[in-house]
């Protein structure tokens, strides 16, 4: 039998990932230069566009009336806030503008929360004010979009509410969208993220290099590392 060869230490691979930093430097830099690159002049940028509406329920001005017409308002708004990406709203929203979508498409780029987006004991939103923001790879595009989809949303409320002879609840359009914003990472963001991976595998790779060349510990360190985690024991034949 061998006698116990010793097992690698930590600063054996600490050793080994300073003597390779120019490596682990340069793949770092690279990396970052290389997502922020990608971000800038691969993917297209990201704006987003905001309305908003208010959720009204007709009534008189009597304290009671007032109280259910607010508690009904709000109850309303998931309802609402589910519309605002169906079908109904959504293809309207494209035959208006000639989208190139389709329903399902523009309901991914469509979102919707009541403001503030808090909620009852009972699980309804709080607030009649709702906030629909439409996401899109083009400013002005995508504040048409927002519009479009906001329009038809307060229209589909009234025709879905409608009792007859009145009018019924239904949302308000009360601020449109006159610009986007774009709300993609920033390039300083960016280049974390891919400073933090080139360093990572840079020093994945300087390390594995040190195991090949026997830097940091031999192949016969490592047979013995391997059996010792198994459970096995080091023999002759081993």
């Amino acid at each position: 039998m061998r006698p116990p060869v010793a097992v690698p230490r930590v600063r054996d691979y600490l050793r080994m990932l300073a003597r390779g930093w120019p490596v682990i430097l340069v793949a770092t830099l690279l990396s970052a230069a290389a997502v922020v690159a990608s971000y800038r002049y691969v993917q297209d940028p990201v704006y987003a566009a905001s309305t908003q509406l208010f959720a009204v329920v007709p009534g008189d001005a009597q304290t009671h009336a007032a109280y259910e017409g607010n508690r009904g308002s709000t109850v309303r708004i998931s309802t609402y806030s589910q519309l605002a990406v169906s079908t109904i709203v959504t293809q309207r929203a494209i035959d208006e503008l000639g989208l190139p979508d389709t329903p399902a498409q523009l309901a991914k780029r469509i979102s919707v929360r009541s403001v503030p987006d808090t909620l009852t004991r009972f699980a309804y939103p709080m607030s009649v004010l709702i906030n629909v923001q439409v996401t899109g790879s083009d400013p002005n595009s995508t504040v048409d979009v927002a519009n479009a989809v906001a329009r038809n949303l307060s229209a589909a409320t009234q025709e879905l509410e409608w009792s007859g002879s009145e009018s019924g609840p239904s949302l308000v359009l009360i601020d449109d969208a006159k610009s986007a914003t774009n709300i993609g990472r920033s390039w300083l963001s960016n280049a974390g993220i891919g400073a933090a991976v080139g360093l990572i595998l840079s020093c994945l790779a300087v390390i594995a290099i040190g195991v090949r060349r026997d830097e940091v510990l031999s192949r016969e360190q490592l047979g013995y590392v391997a059996k010792q985690s198994a459970g096995g024991k080091w023999t002759e034949d081993s």
